[in-house]
């Protein structure tokens, strides 16, 4: 099959970024969907289990008397499950549709590449679009497949906990998405010997912090996964946490790595990418890159 070619005018840059917007749909999709799948996979496996355990008691105890209660939060083995569904779904999600976007996947990565130049306003306000309706796309698959439990509780919408203050749960949001958006600016955005084990690391931090908020904020960390999921679930119990949070720390992020930039990072520790770099008047330049070399 020939291949679609682009030309360099207006229509076909705009060809361009929709294509680009249609990977990130995908892609949000089913991230948002193995996360929110895994969320109601842990719950159901845990009261599965408290079901089994409540019969075996009553048999060997011949009472009735027997707490029939569910557990109202993750053990540590789904706290883990959880966090990986999260983590290494958006892993897998990255590194499948950077070639095609970039895989941002998250509204707060778009923003904060926006605000560090990386990403013009069309195909920003495009990719968040499509971002929010992969998140519901994913959250409508996974409550298809794991419809409300009987216990009367639909998982996977975010929810600051009854033992916690919203400043709190908004500050753990914000500092999380701040350390996502960072790590992107580092590792994706500049050219350099990480930029192939990127989407690794993104969907490491990703991993850890869920294992830090999930008692807490159930964790966000992208406006697109909450929305989607309280859509679904008709939840929206301090929601604007989940979009102000992680929006404001993607613009952090942008503001502390424009900072670094300003003082040209590429300088400062040069030889970490002595293998793929050459120095040039006290700047590494990647011989991959697009950056024509002085003659």
């Amino acid at each position: 099959m020939k291949q679609y070619e682009y030309s360099d005018d207006a229509k076909s840059n705009l060809i361009k970024d929709c294509v680009s917007a249609l990977g990130e749909f995908i892609g949000t999709t089913f991230f948002v969907f193995m996360g929110i799948a895994s969320v109601n996979s842990a719950f159901h496996a845990m009261e599965t289990r408290n079901v089994d355990n409540i019969a075996f008691m009553t048999d060997i105890t011949n009472s009735t008397v027997v707490n029939r209660g569910y557990p109202s939060g993750p053990s540590p083995s789904a706290l883990i499950q959880i966090a990986f569904g999260f983590g290494f779904g958006l892993m897998c999600m990255v590194w499948a549709f950077y070639r095609i976007s970039g895989g941002h996947l998250n509204p707060a990565v778009t923003l904060g590449l926006f605000c560090s130049g990386a990403v013009p306003p069309i195909k920003a306000v495009l990719y968040i679009i499509a971002q929010l309706c992969g998140g519901m796309l994913g959250a409508l698959f996974a409550k298809a497949l794991f419809p409300t439990p009987h216990d009367g509780v639909t998982r996977g919408a975010n929810g600051i906990a009854d033992d916690k203050s919203v400043t709190a749960g908004f500050f753990l949001e914000l500092i999380l998405t701040f350390l996502l958006v960072y790590v992107v600016h580092m590792l994706a955005l500049e050219v350099n010997n990480a930029r192939n084990v990127a989407p690794f690391v993104i969907g490491a931090i990703v991993f850890v912090g869920h294992l830090i908020a999930i008692p807490i904020t159930g964790t966000s960390m992208n406006p697109a996964r909450s929305f989607g999921a309280s859509v679904v679930s008709g939840e929206w119990d301090d929601h604007w946490v989940f979009w102000v949070a992680p929006l404001v720390g993607g613009i952090l992020a942008s503001i502390v790595y424009r900072i670094f930039s300003f003082f040209n990072i590429q300088a400062l520790n040069g030889n970490q990418d002595h293998t793929t770099a050459m120095e040039y008047e006290n700047k590494a330049i990647a011989i991959n890159s697009t950056e024509s070399l002085p003659h």
